[in-house]
């Protein structure tokens, strides 16, 4: 085969290569590996949506188009909560190095669309926010909450919806069953305490009709005392005639 032969022939391969057999799947129609998918928007449909929901519309867990949640939790310390997940909580771990299918590239991505189709940073710029979390509130000069204390808290701010002892009757969420609470860490309420539920119609820390926002150490004390609710073992106690009967 002659040189011309040879360069005739590379050419005509290239050629076919380059063009779009019949059958033969386009560029755009090409499955992309889930570990390369970078859209923080088809990010959190896939990954998210199921637990999250609709954001400013009732879902199981935490809305994540709140901005006041968003405000307060900040885009860093996000990022680690979807990395590490919430230990004790139905929140899993999502970074691959920790053995979830985001890469840390993809976790970023998430994030930073989050923040940018729903949060509202100017609406909070001459907004003294919470602390996030309870250490950062130790930090800030709170003291331990206290169960007590967070007693009174909950009397002054809460009861009128949740019952004097989280008991329900004002239209709120019933507590003293324990099932919410097993599943809930202590920042999971100390998030809720913050930033309310606003689909639930929960005010946030701030909204409290006719009171004073909670302050740092109220938030603290609350948290304590809801925490001081939840039982070893949740769920509905037997009586003792269900025992006797073998009841399940």
């Amino acid at each position: 085969m002659t040189s011309l032969h040879v360069i005739v022939s590379i050419v005509l391969v290239i050629a076919v290569a380059a063009c779009d057999l019949p059958g033969r799947p386009t560029q755009a129609e090409r499955r992309v590996r889930p570990d390369r998918v970078l859209d923080g928007a088809a990010l959190f449909e896939s990954h998210c949506r199921g637990c999250h929901g609709e954001p400013g519309r009732l879902a199981p867990v935490r809305d994540l188009g709140d901005p006041v949640f968003l405000a307060v939790i900040g885009e860093g310390e996000l990022r680690r909560v979807v990395s590490d997940g919430v230990a004790g909580t139905p929140m899993p771990v999502f970074s691959s190095a920790g053995g979830g299918p985001l890469t840390e590239a993809q976790i970023a991505a998430l994030a930073d669309s989050i923040f940018a189709r729903w949060a509202t940073p100017k609406a909070f710029e001459s907004v003294t926010l919470p602390p996030y979390s309870e250490a950062d509130a130790r930090r800030a000069g709170a003291q331990p909450g206290d169960s007590e204390r967070g007693l009174a808290v909950w009397k002054d701010y809460c009861a009128e919806c949740h019952g004097p002892t989280g008991e329900g009757g004002g239209g709120a969420l019933r507590l003293d069953q324990g099932s919410f609470l097993a599943l809930t860490s202590d920042q999971g309420l100390r998030s809720i305490v913050i930033a309310g539920r606003p689909e639930l119609g929960m005010p946030s820390w701030r909204e409290h009709e006719g009171k004073p926002p909670l302050t740092v150490q109220q938030i603290s004390d609350v948290v304590a005392w809801l925490a001081s609710l939840r039982r070893p073992f949740p769920g509905r106690p037997h009586s003792s005639g269900d025992l006797a009967a073998g009841a399940p």
